[in-house]
């Protein structure tokens, strides 16, 4: 039995959200990284910017693993919608600890409102993700 790659994947919402969530994930691990905390890069040290960088990464690493068992046609839905709903949450609550920290501290640097723009994004598209799944939306 050969594996074959399910390129029609690529052309699907849940294929497209995949890409973007991995683009957007690389895209918030060299912002937290280089520039969060005023020039500082943290990565992980402060709880709040430290959260959503290790959730990040951690995501990260998973949704390449879902876009590749997907591509290569291997299929476990229940299991990737419990990982969507999961992350859905955790996304949106790492917005709301990022939004409360940025406001109690007065940052305004725009990378900063860029990032927060950006968590926002991926946990929204997790949650259209949980609705494909739940069949309330179209693939």
């Amino acid at each position: 039995m050969a594996i074959k790659l399910k390129t029609e994947y690529l052309s699907t919402n849940r294929g497209i959200i995949k890409i973007i969530q991995i683009v957007i994930g690389i895209i918030l691990s060299m912002m937290v990284c280089r520039y969060w905390e005023g020039g500082r890069g943290i990565c992980f040290n402060d709880f709040r910017t430290g959260y959503m960088g290790a959730l990040n990464y951690i995501v990260l690493i998973l949704n390449v693993m879902w876009f590749i068992l997907n591509l290569i046609n291997i299929k476990n839905w229940k299991i990737e919608r419990i990982y969507a709903i999961i992350c859905t949450v955790l996304f949106f609550v790492a917005l709301g600890l990022l939004i409360y920290y940025f406001v109690a501290q007065h940052y305004d640097a725009a990378y900063n409102i860029i990032g927060m723009i950006l968590v926002g994004v991926i946990a929204g598209l997790f949650l259209w993700d949980v609705k494909i799944l739940q069949g309330e939306s179209s693939n």
